[in-house]
């Protein structure tokens, strides 16, 4: 005698396999990918806005009297 998930499974047409099962997960698994994918760029136009503004400062390292503005980075 089979248990009974294996006799259910046996009498379980396929394509209500892939549609009940099989495509949510996907489904699911693609929708996190692009959640994830939207925060990196999100991220990625954060940092790189930083640089930017950060590149563009002059720092001086020296004081008043020293040899003047020494660019950072």
């Amino acid at each position: 005698m089979r248990s009974v998930p294996a006799a259910f499974l046996a009498e379980l047409p396929g394509s209500l396999l892939l549609a009940a099962v099989f495509l949510p997960v996907v489904l699911l698994l693609l929708l996190l990918i692009l959640c994830f994918r939207a925060q990196l760029v999100h991220v990625l136009r954060c940092v790189s806005r930083f640089l930017c503004h950060s590149t563009d400062r002059v720092v001086s390292l020296r004081g008043y009297g020293g040899e003047g503005p020494i660019p950072s980075g």
